[in-house]
């Protein structure tokens, strides 16, 4: 990890805790703060974790005033002012607690302490006077050793992070579960792609469904599953035009436009007539909002088959500088829209694809920002979700005449069975009355299929 360079780090496991003792305590009204506080973040994290916060915070903060806030602003820029108004400590007695409580309780020896001390980092530690140096101090400092192995093992009195709690924090103003987020995936990722990457790994705008962006510049189309973990990053050709200006090459009475505009689409398994012909089930059809505000309709797709030849080959060279081949829909070659698209997206209308800005994009000064691009996606999405429910609940209800339709039959036929067999044991040697018997039977079975395979499209359905 780069300690100067904070901004290019995700947020560390030391800033959660703080936002969620700040959020809680946000929420405390009367009675003993401590209490309160430990049995809030029993919710959260486990009894021992939590244990080792509680101690590792000053008495002082549970002193005095009910709510943390800072007091009156105070002219000595040593002094920090968050537990209340009658006790103020300077940065040096609480590095000096930090130093103490290392070095007592973790075996972490003054070297690394004065290491770590001499970065940028140290006083982030300080914020708000809570000193919980376990759960962040030791990060950066097994982060930072030289010459030692990243999988040594920990001393016993350290905290071990992967035992905190993996479900989400259910508060708005807290961060999703860590385990949404891997630092090698970000870290490997664009300066956008880090954008989108984090936020669904924060906000999870979308629970329970997967995500994908693509990457003009790379030529990347990177697919993401519901819990943020990379399911692949496959070469993908799109639009021949630069830019985000709106694509017209559906448009023939308009000028040809052939781009692939940034912005955020819904995945949607709607398609033309057309289209089902040309690619069968390996497409999407793509509704979406360019970064312009301006709708923009595309597809994603198996490679074009009019194509095939030309566009595969410049799928597999190792430039992405020959990508732009399409007319603006997003190509990818048919083995990997089959193995990593296809099992692991739906199309109903809740799943989002994020394009990324071009060099053009860029330097025109349009804006990526994803929260803003959810925002203007979101009443389009949920229209598209009411119109699926609804047809979904027609498509339903049909099915649901069509059963009842074949169990009146039925009910008829097992009568004409019944009639016929009594008359049958009058005449058994009445021939046609046998073959009559014989084929309500097969009606009778018939109508049984067909109930069978309205049930299983139901089933199907719900799925």
């Amino acid at each position: 990890m780069n300690l100067e360079n904070k901004e290019k780090q995700p947020p560390s496991l030391y800033d959660k805790v703080m936002k969620t003792i700040e959020v809680v305590m946000l929420e405390y009204k009367e009675g003993d703060k401590k209490e309160y506080l430990k049995s809030k973040l029993s919710n959260i994290y486990d009894e021992e974790i939590s244990n080792i916060i509680i101690n590792n915070i000053p008495n002082e903060f549970f002193a005095g005033e009910k709510e943390i806030k800072p007091t009156k602003e105070v002219k000595d820029k040593e002094v920090h002012t968050y537990y209340n108004e009658n006790t103020l400590l300077t940065l040096t007695q609480v590095e000096n607690r930090i130093s103490k409580s290392l070095r007592k309780n973790y075996d972490i020896s003054k070297e690394k302490i004065t290491k770590v001390k001499s970065s940028k980092k140290w006083k982030t530690l300080i914020k708000l006077g809570i000193v919980i140096p376990s759960l962040y101090l030791t990060y950066l400092i097994l982060e930072n050793k030289t010459g030692d192995k990243r999988d040594k093992e920990l001393p016993k009195k350290e905290i071990d992070s992967r035992k905190i709690k993996e479900e989400p924090i259910n508060n708005e103003n807290t961060l999703v579960s860590q385990t949404r987020f891997n630092i090698e995936v970000y870290n490997s990722l664009s300066e956008e792609g880090r954008m989108v990457y984090q936020y669904f790994a924060t906000e999870n705008p979308t629970p329970n469904k997967g995500y994908q962006f693509l990457d003009k510049d790379s030529a990347f189309l990177y697919m993401f599953d519901k819990d943020n973990n990379l399911i692949a990053k496959d070469t993908a050709g799109f639009g021949e035009t630069q830019g985000d200006k709106m694509n017209t090459s559906s448009d023939k009475s308009n000028e040809e436009v052939t781009t692939t505009p940034a912005g955020v689409y819904i995945i949607s398994k709607s398609a033309t007539e057309e289209d089902q012909e040309e690619y069968g089930k390996l497409q999407f059809s793509l509704f979406g909002k360019s970064i312009l505000g301006e709708e923009s309709n595309l597809g994603e797709h198996q490679t074009w088959p009019n194509e095939l030849k030309v566009r595969t080959e410049k799928l597999r060279t190792t430039t992405p500088n020959d990508n732009n081949f399409s007319h603006g829909c997003i190509n990818i070659s048919e083995e990997n829209f089959t193995r990593d698209i296809l099992p692991h997206f739906n199309g109903d209308n809740s799943e989002l694809l994020f394009v990324l800005r071009d060099k053009k994009s860029r330097k025109d000064g349009n804006i990526f920002d994803v929260a803003s691009l959810i925002k203007q996606i979101t009443p389009l999405m949920i229209d598209l979700i009411n119109q699926e429910e609804e047809i979904y609940e027609n498509l339903n209800l049909q099915s649901s005449k069509n059963i009842k339709k074949y169990l009146e039959n039925i009910a008829l036929l097992n009568n004409d069975y019944n009639t016929a067999t009594k008359r049958y044991e009058k005449d058994t040697k009445n021939i046609s009355l046998q073959k009559n018997i014989e084929n309500i039977k097969k009606e009778i079975l018939v109508n049984k299929e067909l109930i069978g395979k309205e049930r299983a499209v139901i089933s199907g359905r719900e799925k």
